[in-house]
């Protein structure tokens, strides 16, 4: 164990752990998202080649695809709450060595036609995530209810989940993911 000499050298190395661990966890986010995508994008590609020639394998990729979104999105809401954890802990321990830094973000929206907003990128993220299994979820139900010959909604039906399901994610992401609050 290193030896402190005082406790503000003390406070001042608390501080420095938790904006690594800070910095570590947005590198983890992105990274374990790289990694879930790769997975999702190979079994939907699978799913593409199986199709035809061999759709109930077909539906073992889609299965295999939305079991690996749903993960996806579960993982990215623990990141997420890490990263939380250790931003609270770098503001709640920079008052002591350096100051409000991370508290306080100085933001001016400015008068341009698509100004810079508050959004959350994990938010953005999750919000993605949850969509990509959403899709992957409906693609699941088709192949299994044409794999057992039942009969899928006519064409207005399909536009009518695609346009709700496209509606709510847009809505989600202008409305309620939002930053409004730092630690929201």
């Amino acid at each position: 164990m290193i030896e402190v000499e005082s406790d503000y050298e003390r406070r001042k190395m608390r501080l420095q752990v938790a904006i690594e661990a800070r910095r570590f966890e947005i590198d983890l986010f992105w990274r374990r998202s790289a990694f879930f995508w790769a997975f999702i994008a190979a079994a939907i590609g699978a799913v593409a080649w199986s199709y035809g020639a061999h759709p109930r394998l077909a539906i073992v990729f889609s299965t295999f695809a939305f079991v690996c979104s749903c993960i996806w999105s579960l993982v990215n809401r623990g990141s997420r709450f890490w990263h939380v954890n250790w931003e609270s802990k770098v503001q709640e321990f920079e008052d002591d060595v350096i100051g409000p830094v991370f508290k306080n973000p100085q933001f001016s929206p400015g008068k341009n036609w698509w100004p810079g907003a508050r959004y959350s990128p994990s938010r953005l993220v999750i919000a993605l995530s949850d969509y990509v299994a959403t899709l992957v979820g409906l693609l699941l139900v088709y192949q299994v209810a044409t794999s057992v010959r039942l009969a899928w909604p006519p064409g207005l039906g399909d536009v009518a989940v695609g346009t709700f399901v496209a509606g709510s994610l847009v809505w989600l992401l202008l409305v309620k993911l939002k930053t409004l609050r730092h630690d929201a």
